[in-house]
């Protein structure tokens, strides 16, 4: 996950999705193609939710949070979080 900067304009969220088939395609296909995913770690922890660190080249913070809350996933914004900092 350590590989340098992101872009400039990173957005990053921790989004929870549902262990079922066909999530990500949802959560995708929900959200648009007017942002580029640019960062994308998955853990599970053999529950039924899998975490993701997202993270999106976007200027428009609320164009995209209402996208996301469009999902019905539960997300929370992580891009102030001084410990990703750390990694930048």
């Amino acid at each position: 996950m350590i590989g340098g900067p992101g872009p400039a304009q990173e957005l990053r969220y921790h989004v929870e999705f549902p262990e079922r088939p066909g999530a990500l395609g949802e959560f995708l296909h929900t959200v648009g193609i007017e942002w580029n995913v640019s960062l994308f770690h998955y853990r599970s922890t053999a529950s039924d939710l899998g975490r993701v660190l997202i993270g999106f080249e976007a200027t428009d913070r609320s164009s995209l949070e209402i996208k996301l809350r469009a999902t019905g996933f539960i997300f929370c914004r992580v891009d102030t979080n001084p410990a990703l900092k750390i990694f930048s």
